[in-house]
């Protein structure tokens, strides 16, 4: 039986019609075996079709009647394959009716084949147990939360069913160009911009995506053309050198080489709003200027065969398309063409356009920063005083050479084009994000730091006080915690029978003053040597003096 089968009316119908069929059988002097029985009812549960359960039960019988076991074990197995072929082969339609959703729109669905089914591109429905499916599919985070059944559309099963060619098929490189995977993040971001993004499905060719709620509300991961990515990626360099372009979208409208058209009008709380709605003659005649910064890019769109700027007008006004989010195309807006090869901008006169040259008047800055990634590795330069510094990273991001090109002449883009060359790079490039490099590079670094570290010991800056100062050397730990007892000054007193001159007498020193004080006075009371000058002193001594010196404090004659 299924796994937390729902069970009601339509289920315990088939459950009795099942067994009606095993008793016709049985009736017959055929004892059908437990284990079979089992099977024919999780079919008929399954599949949920009466003809297909009397056609299974009756060939069942006919086998084990003529005692062929391969026979029998041949419908089994055919059985076992009908389940496997269902979309979720834990669930069949009749528990889908049972739970309360009785149209015959989808094919019903668990939660684990559910999400299987979302990360592949294919739109999934929480079904209620009113019979709602609700208005729109669901997104993944909607799915975890549910706790009811799932429905996918029966058009879009019967399309997985009937074209079952998964992406490893040697032959599917011919149905498309080079495809690249990208992250939902990206997707968006390049779906806003205009690009072309593919679901992810096992389908023989992509499905295109055809609204941004697809790639809100789908899987993790879509696909676009290597071209295609190649090509936005250079857009975004591209926008750099001009800070008067606001997004991707907007790059890809000037400065592309697709057929595209973009509407423009006024921002609100701007200067523009001065001459809002107003013509060209009032513009002039209050000796206004049309600024681009005045102005918002509200909608892109694909420039189709011969469409002119009277066909734009007529539908930004009477048929505008569901995602435009502006005002019906009027006076003071601008219309952008670009034709793939030449960009043109027109200024929504009264009765007509006027072309307006200056409104494509970008600046273009000077780059002071570069980024390229050639094959597998990397190529930084930055502009310095003396020129350009510039560094080549492998695929790891680990630094393989560099160097200061003194060069100020020339432009940031020249002067990486004469490095590469020089370097050997003359593979295709992709121009990067020079911020995320450099991040990329900072976190090599401490990774080349940290394996350095390992391979030298742990870095302990106290290690070398502690081999001089610690009494145990097993307790090198980078604490000064196994330090000997410090040693107190002391006082040393001597006695020398020639005061001058140490060595020519005797001499004798101690601790002990009373000793010191017998023995000077036996060298005063010795006339042979009381000549020389017998003395008694005292020496302060600090054993923690590293250069080891001795104070004498007096002497006495």
């Amino acid at each position: 039986m299924a796994r937390n089968m729902i069970t009601g009316k339509e289920t315990q119908k088939m459950q009795e019609f099942t067994q009606e069929q095993i008793d016709r059988a049985e009736h017959m002097g055929i004892a059908l075996p437990v284990d079979v029985k089992e099977q024919i009812f999780e079919y008929a549960n399954l599949i949920g079709e009466e003809e297909k359960v009397r056609t299974l039960v009756r060939n069942l019988t006919d086998a084990i009647n003529q005692a062929d076991e391969d026979k029998v074990e041949e419908l089994l197995d055919d059985a076992k394959m009908d389940i496997q072929d269902l979309p979720d082969p834990t669930i069949g339609k009749l528990e889908l009716r049972d739970y309360g959703y009785t149209a015959e729109d989808m094919v019903p669905l668990r939660k684990e084949a559910a999400l299987d089914y979302h990360r592949m591109g294919s739109k999934i429905y929480c079904l209620g147990s009113d019979g709602d499916k609700g208005e729109e599919y669901a997104s993944k985070e909607m799915i975890q939360a549910h706790e009811g059944l799932f429905g996918m559309e029966l058009q879009m099963w019967e399309r997985i069913r009937d074209q079952d060619l998964d992406y490893a098929d040697e032959d599917f490189g011919a149905f498309q160009e080079p495809m690249s995977v990208i992250e939902q993040e990206e997707a968006l971001k390049l779906y806003d911009a205009g690009a072309d993004i593919y679901l992810i499905t096992n389908f023989s060719s992509p499905i295109y995506v055809t609204e941004r709620k697809e790639i809100e509300r789908g899987p993790e991961h879509y696909q676009m053309s290597m071209a295609e990515r190649e090509r936005f990626r250079n857009l975004e360099w591209e926008m750099q050198k001009y800070p008067q372009i606001q997004s991707l979208k907007e790059a890809n409208l000037l400065l592309g080489t697709r057929r595209t058209f973009g509407i423009y009008q006024i921002k609100d709380d701007l200067t523009g709003e001065n001459y809002a709605f107003m013509n060209m003659s009032f513009i002039e005649s209050h000796g206004m200027q049309i600024k681009k910064e005045d102005y918002k890019l509200v909608y892109v769109g694909e420039l189709l065969g011969n469409t002119s700027l009277d066909d734009i007008f007529e539908r930004f006004n009477i048929d505008r398309p569901k995602d435009f989010r502006g005002h019906s195309l009027s006076v003071s807006d601008i219309v952008v063409l670009n034709d793939g090869e030449k960009v043109t901008a027109h200024f929504v006169d009264s009765i007509s356009f006027e072309q307006l040259d200056s409104f494509l008047n970008l600046e273009e800055q000077i780059l002071s920063e570069l980024a390229y990634e050639v094959g597998e590795r990397y190529f930084a330069i930055q502009r310095t005083e003396e020129g350009y510094d510039y560094s080549f990273y492998d695929e790891d991001f680990r630094l393989m050479d560099g160097g200061v090109y003194e060069n100020d002449e020339i432009s940031i883009e020249e002067a990486a084009e004469e490095l590469l060359e020089d370097e050997g790079w003359t593979g295709e490039r992709i121009c990067g994000d020079y911020d995320q490099l450099m991040e990329k590079v900072k976190e090599m670094d401490e990774v080349v730091m940290a394996e350095i570290q390992k391979s030298q010991g742990e870095y302990k800056p106290l290690a070398k006080v502690e081999e001089l100062e610690e009494a145990n050397y097993n307790m090198i730990d980078n604490v000064l915690n196994n330090m000997p007892l410090k040693k107190e000054p002391y006082l040393e007193y001597f006695a020398t029978e020639c005061d001058e001159f140490h060595d020519m007498g005797a001499y004798e020193k101690s601790t002990d003053v009373n000793q010191i004080a017998a023995v000077y006075e036996k060298y005063k009371e010795n006339p042979e040597t009381a000549y020389l000058g017998c003395s008694m002193g005292i020496i302060y001594r600090d054993p923690e003096d590293s250069y080891g010196k001795r104070y004498k404090v007096f002497t006495r004659v």
